[in-house]
Parts: C-alpha cells; structure tokens; sequence
C-alpha cells in the first residue's frame, strides 16, 4: 500500500510526513490541520503562496476580465479556512440527552468483545434506533478490541456506517466489572455503541464523552451508582453542566445523578 501522508494520534517512526492529531477535534483544530497540510504538501500559508502569485499564474493561461475581483476572491478562498465557526451546535445532542438511564447497563463479565458489543447495544436494539445488521456490521468491522477506538484507554466506541442499520440517533453504554484485555496490557470496562445518523448531531456528545474518559475514577463511582441505585430507571440520569469539582474529585448527588464536566 503506498501513502505519502500519515495521521496518527501517537507518535510512530516513519519516514512520511506524519500529522499527530487528536482522537477527536473540534472544528477549531479541523481547520487547524487543514491549514498544516495545505502548508506542507502545497506550499500554501503565510509563507507560502500569494494572491498576487496566483493571478500571475493564471495570467499566463487565461484571460482576466475584473482582477480586482478575483484577487478578492481568492483571498477570501485562501483565508476562509483559518475562520473557525460553531455551525450546527444548536443541532447536536448533549450526553445527557443520547444516554439516559434505560440506555446504561452493568454486568460483571462478557465471554469476549464481540459478545461486549451485542450487549451494549442491546438497548438501542430494543429502542428500535438500530436493526440487527448495524450490530453485525459492528462486529464485522471491530472483529477485536483495538485501540483506535479507544477513548483515551478508558472507553470503547464500536460504531459502524449510518447505512448499515440505523434508524435514529442514540447510544448505549455498557459497563463490565471485569472488563476487557487489551493486547497492550491494561483494560476496558466501558463499551459505549454509537448510532450516528449523520456527522454533526453526535459530535458535541461524543466530545463530552471524551471528557468523561479523562476522568477515571468519576466513571468508577457513576459504575457503582447504577448497580446499587434501587431505581436506575428513575434516578440514575446522566447530568451535565451543574457539577462542581470538590477535593480533586466529581461528586455523585443523593439522586444518583450522573455529574461531570
């Protein structure tokens, strides 16, 4: 297979230009690495390619009507990637809102990952928001646990194409007390099946489900919070926005509530 660019979110020895990123990116850092590639492969940035070079450029094979227009033109091409926008925010899904408690499960062991993945969607299997097939293309395409799609060594998100078997937005979180093994040592206790409907509606949840992963021991205590909960269905809720750090840690509220961030 022959490449000439490599985007990796750890550092690998290679000889090809490689770009570290981040597992997940706001639109901010989107844009970010669009501007560096464009700089490294194409030569275009603040040192690189002008306006008044490419019209020289385009002078010399086409005839030029209105130059004062196509160099405004081409400015704001060249530009327009380095202005960071917030559309569809008003569109996407909270946390809160794709994982309520009916979508959250414990179990103290699974046979193995693929049996993980069965489970965790089950909810969402149930809910109608996916068919049987999204979980076997899930399967199919996550034959094992491997670490890009890891959240930060803490949360796994099995996840497959929008055609494959979605039917509505949503997600499902499995929690295994025992967890899974990872071939780099360690392991995974939380599975979370992601039905993504399109590119935008799941993104802010997902960045917040990446947050959660940073703090590890607030996942432990939300684990315990649902398996002695007496009523998960009605107290157990994932909730965002209101909680406060105390003593370096997330407090859980007498409600059960889930609270991070």
């Amino acid at each position: 297979m022959r490449y000439d660019l490599i985007f990796s979110a750890v550092p690998l020895k290679t000889e090809k230009k490689m770009f570290l990123i981040n597992q997940l990116m706001g639109e901010q850092e989107r844009l970010e690495l669009r501007r560096r590639v464009m700089r490294a492969v194409y030569m275009i940035g603040e040192n690189g390619v002008s306006v008044e070079q490419l019209i020289r450029t385009i002078e010399k094979h086409a005839t030029i009507s209105d130059k004062t227009r196509l160099a405004k033109a081409l400015a704001d091409c060249l530009t327009q990637p380095m202005q960071a926008t917030e559309r569809f925010v008003g569109e996407k899904k909270q946390l809160a809102d794709l994982l309520p408690a009916e979508m959250i499960q414990c179990v103290q062991s699974v046979t193995d990952w693929q049996a993980a993945i069965r489970v965790a969607a089950e909810p969402l299997l149930q809910k109608g928001a996916i068919s049987d097939m999204y979980i076997h293309e899930m399967i199919k395409q996550h034959a094992t646990l491997s670490t890009h799609i890891i959240l930060r060594q803490t949360i796994a998100i099995p996840h497959a194409e929008t055609e494959k078997g979605v039917n509505e937005l949503g997600m499902s979180l499995l929690y295994i007390d025992e967890g899974l093994a990872l071939s780099s040592g360690g392991r995974v206790h939380v599975v979370v099946v992601i039905a993504a409907v399109d590119k935008n509606a799941h993104f802010q949840a997902l960045l917040q489900l990446m947050e959660l992963a940073g703090h590890k021991k607030n996942i432990e205590e939300n684990r315990e919070a649902t398996r002695t909960a007496k009523h998960p269905s009605n107290d157990s809720t994932i909730h965002h926005g209101t909680s406060e750090k105390r003593h370096g840690r997330y407090e859980i509220t007498k409600r059960e509530e889930w609270e991070w961030i």
